[in-house]
């Protein structure tokens, strides 16, 4: 019966509800599996199904660890085991954990959520190791090898990177299978044999929780990408002690730096305890800078940490900001975290940067500015919608699907001879942090700008470099789909102060070009732009 117990085990916990992966409509989290692999090739690269066999083909040996492979392999060619191994536990295993591998392989699941996986592969693992003492000389030797290269690597990813912070996450998803194979290691007679099984097995176990990018990640930086709950509450704690702002208030006046492009605060932030009463409002700031990994990565080489001010600009920061840092429009207050990077800030110039910037996407939160965007039935199009304010829309996806749509809210205020013209760039796409949200369609306009005719001159005023997902801004230039990226994305609001001694005779808004990410390949696309004639308009 042992070597059933991964098949019943997955079987019993399917059958309580138990969730061992996540729907495969966040290709994301999703691309090691099969069918959401295959959604994502067909669907969202219009792949030929030759291209999406190969690459499945391929999924299998960067997911199943090769060491394993070959472990199975000499096993089973060994001439002199074929007729008794046909008996032996290992094969019986074999058999009985595909059933759950391939329920994991062809189902719409994450397979770093998919604990019959684990099981199978730590149960096959220790039924090998326990026949090694069986084994010939040759075999021995191969196997020897192989398990050292996997205890080397298991200790490399658990003990050599500081940031990674997922040991809790390892217990956690092997919590079923210690328990088991010490009720094992506890009956057995021969528990040297088996208490080397279970310790070898864990070891796997451990490295199996790291697929060859992550491993990658681990090697190639020194620090995550992704703040934990520690991390997270010293971050709104101390934002929240000296504004008093609730999540709603600042989740467009923080800008994460270098932090993972799938962050996603707001499950931790809406749970934030705000019924606590601040005796005062120590700070009033426009927004803040916020990096955890700060404290890691600017050691200098006595040991100190280099000045905050100076941190920034090294960093890869969106060319308006580093701009405006050098020109004195940003001005920065003092860190005021121990922990982590915490800098309040003041625009000095918002006609040249807009006072609240950010870049973090609610890939799973229906926008009401999408709402907004269907006011205007047509693919382009321009919309009053209220006193001075008017909706220009875009949709240049080639199915025109209106999620894809982008577009800016244009409200005009007139005091005398001074304007100010607020511009609020809006869309589902232009508002992620990372492709996998919408893998065929996430789009950046780059410089959008504003025209308006001033009695007889025409005013152009940029509104940004760019808003919205780019690549270029990328933390990490080898990987620019999994680390840290530092764009600027909507919604994005700006305020235009000017004078105009004559009346504005027309309003155009545009862009000179933009990019759409479809994660293989990045797509650009040409000029746009709108105009609305407002020569018989009177500004209330």
């Amino acid at each position: 019966m042992l070597p059933i117990i991964p098949y019943l085990t997955w079987l019993l916990f399917s059958k309580l509800g138990a969730q061992f992966g996540v729907p495969a409509f966040y290709a994301g989290a999703t691309d090691q599996a099969f069918a959401s692999n295959a959604y994502l090739l067909k669907l969202g690269m219009n792949e030929p199904w030759s291209k999406i066999l190969i690459d499945s083909l391929k999924k299998i040996f960067i997911t199943f660890p090769l060491p394993l492979f070959l472990l199975i392999a000499v096993q089973l060619l060994s001439r002199s085991k074929m007729k008794v191994a046909k008996f032996k536990p290992i094969l019986i295993c074999l058999i009985f954990a595909f059933v759950p591998y391939a329920f994991w392989y062809f189902s719409t699941q994450a397979y770093r959520y998919s604990m019959p996986f684990y099981l199978s592969l730590i149960f096959i693992t220790m039924f090998f190791l326990n026949d090694i003492k069986d084994s010939s000389k040759k075999i021995m030797i191969f196997n020897s090898i192989a398990l050292f290269v996997q205890i080397i690597i298991s200790f490399f990813v658990l003990f050599y990177s500081p940031k990674i912070n997922i040991l809790g996450f390892l217990i956690s998803n092997t919590a079923i299978v210690i328990l088991i194979t010490l009720f094992v290691f506890f009956i057995e007679k021969n528990r040297w044999k088996t208490g080397r099984g279970f310790i070898l097995s864990l070891i796997l176990a451990l490295t199996l929780q790291n697929d060859q990018k992550y491993l990658h990640q681990s090697i190639g930086e020194f620090v995550g990408y992704m703040p934990n709950k520690s991390e997270w509450t010293d971050i709104w704690t101390t934002i929240f002690n000296q504004t008093g702002w609730s999540y709603e208030e600042a989740k467009n006046k923080i800008y994460y730096i270098d932090h993972h492009i799938s962050q996603d605060p707001e499950l931790f932030l809406r749970s934030f305890n705000y019924h606590k009463e601040l005796q005062k409002i120590l700070l009033s700031p426009d927004g803040f800078f916020v990096s955890y990994s700060y404290g890691n990565s600017s050691r200098n080489r006595e040991g100190g940490l280099v000045k905050p001010q100076d941190w920034l600009l090294k960093q890869n920061l969106h060319l308006d900001i580093i701009t405006a840092l050098k020109n004195g429009e940003i001005r920065l207050g003092e860190n005021i975290s121990k922990l982590n990077l915490i800098i309040p800030f003041w625009v000095t110039n918002s006609n040249k940067i807009p006072k609240h910037f950010h870049n973090v996407g609610e890939g799973y939160q229906a926008s009401e500015d999408d709402k907004r965007l269907a006011e205007v039935p047509e693919d382009q199009g321009i919309k009053k919608i209220g006193p001075n304010t008017f909706l220009f829309k875009w949709n240049e996806s080639p199915d025109k699907n209106s999620f894809c749509s982008t577009g800016a809210i244009v409200n005009v205020i007139k005091k005398n001879k001074d304007y100010q013209i607020n511009i609020k760039i809006i869309g589902s796409t232009i508002s992620q942090m990372t492709p996998w949200v919408s893998p065929a369609w996430t789009q950046a306009w780059i410089s959008p700008y504003l025209e308006i005719m001033c009695d007889t001159q025409i005013k152009r005023f940029i509104i940004s470099e760019s808003v919205g997902f780019r690549r270029k801004y990328t933390h990490n230039k080898w990987d620019p789909l999994f680390t840290g990226n530092n764009s600027i994305i909507g919604p994005f609001e700006k305020n235009i102060n000017f004078s105009c001694n004559g009346p504005i005779t027309f309003l155009r808004l545009g862009r000179k070009g933009s990019t759409v990410d479809k994660i293989r390949s990045v797509k650009e696309l040409p000029p746009k732009s709108l105009e609305i004639n407002l020569r018989t308009y009177k500004f209330i």
